[in-house]
């Protein structure tokens, strides 16, 4: 009998710094085929990582995009750890946060299930953003079925 493992690879990507080419090609390197953009507000100085000019420049490469503003962090949270980098508060009040997002959480373990995804927001280091929890904690519903790793790109 052939016991196959499978392993679901849950990638997250953080944009800061990164040019829309080197972004793109990121994702098709790891053969993306969503990006499920957690930001509360999906605007940014870097005009190609607005929501509009994002959308557009992810459907021209095959990539469809998925907007869940009810997983980003608050401005309140992202105000506050700007100017105290208190990151164990930020990261305590995130948790509870998603303790009350579970059925977001289910449609991407669906989604996950059917199509490889990335988790996008703004910070380089996943250490210092919002995203690399909600990672673990989609990982964990995998988890119940097939072995799972978590990749920062």
């Amino acid at each position: 009998m052939n016991n196959i493992i499978k392993i679901r690879k849950i990638y997250t990507l953080g944009y800061e710094k990164m040019t829309a080419d080197d972004f793109l090609n990121i994702l098709q390197v790891n053969n993306i085929q969503i990006v499920v953009d957690v930001r509360d507000k999906p605007y940014s100085r870097n005009k190609n990582f607005s929501q509009k000019n994002l959308v557009e420049c992810l459907k021209q490469a095959g990539i469809d995009y998925l907007h869940l503003q009810a997983l980003g962090s608050s401005q309140y949270l992202r105000n506050k750890v700007r100017k105290d980098s208190d990151y164990n508060f930020f990261f305590s009040e995130y948790e509870k946060h998603l303790q009350n997002q579970h059925e977001l959480l289910k449609l991407l373990h669906e989604t996950l299930q059917k199509k490889a995804i990335c988790l996008l927001c703004y910070e380089k280091d996943a250490r210092l953003c919002h995203r690399r929890l909600i990672a673990e904690r989609l990982a964990s519903f995998v988890l119940k079925d097939d072995n799972c790793q978590v990749v920062h790109l």
